[in-house]
């Protein structure tokens, strides 16, 4: 299992390039590596890109709203926000936990 690490660190560092364009061309400060990813800030809003490595590793992105006074409100995951908005074929909608939840 010690390519599990290895796994997260490629991860990662595919993660900075693919998502460069937001600290290039959206205002985004980052990335800031976390125990699940990479976080990207922006002033109202929070991108997290990350890796869950169980059994069967998942990919999730998290999209937070941030308060004025910088409190992180609840986000939603990147793919509730496709199925809300009808680019979802399965139809389902259901907001994700709370990012502790995977903590």
């Amino acid at each position: 299992m010690g390519n599990r690490g290895d796994l997260a660190e490629a991860f990662r560092a595919e993660v900075g390039v693919e998502f460069a364009f937001l600290v290039e061309d959206a205002g985004f400060s980052g990335p800031e590596q976390t125990d699940n990813g990479l976080l990207f800030h922006s002033v109202g809003l929070d991108v997290e890109v990350w890796f869950l490595d169980g059994h069967e590793p998942e990919v999730t992105t998290l999209v937070a709203p941030v308060a004025a006074d910088g409190v992180r409100a609840r986000g939603v995951w990147l793919n509730e926000l496709y199925v809300v908005s009808g680019r979802s074929r399965s139809g389902r909608s259901r907001l994700g936990p709370d990012p502790a939840s995977h903590a």
